[in-house]
């Protein structure tokens, strides 16, 4: 597994949590989603930083740390955001769903 796979599968899983179990209320679950989108967008640098001492490819970090751009760190955060909204929208629905068949069997 590479190393940003971690980091994705990380933030998709905090995600999901926020959707599935965060508050009900759409303004603070929306924060918490922006906030886990710029940690797992941050950390993506991090664990790059690291990948070389923990047995990564030296040249695919160097890679990724030395193409940092203005254009390209605000395309990385759309994608972020993306992946961290797609997955607290899909725990949102079926936490919504679950809970809709509870109401009706009872």
């Amino acid at each position: 597994m590479a190393p940003l796979d971690i980091d994705w599968i990380a933030t998709a899983a905090l995600a999901a949590w926020v959707g599935w179990a965060g508050p009900k209320s759409f303004k603070p679950a929306i924060g918490l989603c922006l906030l886990i989108a710029f940690l797992g967008w941050a950390a993506s640098y991090l664990i790059m930083a690291l990948a070389p001492s923990l047995g990564g490819d030296t040249t695919v970090a160097e890679d990724y740390l030395n193409g940092f751009s203005v254009r390209n760190a605000a395309a990385e955060m759309a994608v972020a955001l993306a992946w961290t909204f797609l997955w607290f929208g899909l725990a949102r629905v079926a936490g919504m769903v679950i809970e809709r068949g509870h109401k009706r069997a009872t």
